[in-house]
């Protein structure tokens, strides 16, 4: 039974307009828009390879380099005192 998690619904559709820009390349050149996926959980998908999310995170990635799919990460936030970081993990933010 396919998993309803909402990364990996996220992540089929990501991994299927991939795959339509590859069907495409054979053709005449069509603009594309870039593809943004942002999963909160993207740590824990990345590195536990039993997360149902993993083998299309592994597969967009890969697939996705040769139709222009690029993979950017955000820096983790910088705190500038001790009570910002402590009130950021108070609220859950880190």
């Amino acid at each position: 039974m396919p998993s309803t998690h909402p990364s990996v619904t996220i992540l089929n559709e990501a991994t299927a307009l991939v795959r339509r820009r590859a069907a495409r390349l054979g053709t005449e050149p069509v603009p594309a828009p870039p593809v943004t996926v942002v999963l909160d959980e993207a740590a824990t998908l990345l590195t536990d390879p039993s997360s149902p999310a993993h083998d299309l995170v592994a597969d967009l990635l890969t697939r996705g380099r040769a139709v222009g799919v690029r993979v950017v990460s955000r820096s983790n936030r910088q705190y500038a005192t001790l009570s910002e970081l402590d009130a950021a993990a108070e609220h859950g933010d880190l």
